[in-house]
């Protein structure tokens, strides 16, 4: 050894233990932290049911623009008009098909629209793969590369919409293949 040590071992040993333990316990407090992001998760509820039960539609000839959320589920048709009520700041219209205007609906179809050009073109700048065709969606850009509580918003309107949990297994339905692939990197995450 050329130079002495003045400290002895075991004070070194000691502060560098502690020190461990609060690095540990001050990055356990941090990454669990969590900051109020209601906003944040509705739109990610949102965004979950517009890409499972939403459709959109828009006439350029007619200048009209819409989307909106069907569904069977009076529940799901109630989250929908507060997500959209909280997302656009803007009450949504709902539409009621009974089933004796149609012989094969068996149940009421809930339909939540907003008809907007503004907000349609808001969600065409932000997250255009859920205004495609059913078969062409895809989990939004904005939502891969998102925070942890906009992807698991999304996950949770998703599979309100099109996930199912049985005896045997929890999955989810879709016709798009690209929407699937999307999903199972997104849960793997």
């Amino acid at each position: 050894t050329i130079i002495k040590r003045r400290e002895e071992h075991l004070y070194v040993a000691v502060w560098f233990y502690i020190a461990t333990w609060i690095t540990v316990a001050v990055l356990h407090i941090v990454r669990n932290l969590e900051i109020p992001t209601s906003g944040l998760h509705s739109y990610g509820i949102f965004l979950g049911l517009q890409c499972s039960e939403g459709y959109s539609y828009r006439s350029q000839k007619h200048r009209y623009s819409e989307f909106g959320i069907s569904s069977t589920n009076q529940e799901i048709s109630h989250l929908a008009q507060q997500v959209m009520t909280e997302v656009f700041r803007k009450k949504p219209q709902l539409h009621i098909r009974l089933p004796e205007t149609n012989q094969k609906a068996k149940l009421v179809l809930l339909t939540t629209r907003i008809s907007s050009k503004k907000a349609y073109q808001q969600l065409e700048q932000e997250v255009p793969e859920i205004l495609q065709k059913a078969r062409f969606k895809r989990v939004p850009n904005k939502v891969k590369t998102g925070s942890y509580t906009l992807k698991r918003a999304f996950i949770q309107g998703f599979f309100l919409g099109d996930g199912y949990v049985d005896q045997e297994r929890t999955g989810f339905t879709t016709s798009s293949r690209l929407l699937a692939d999307d999903l199972q990197q997104l849960l793997l995450q």
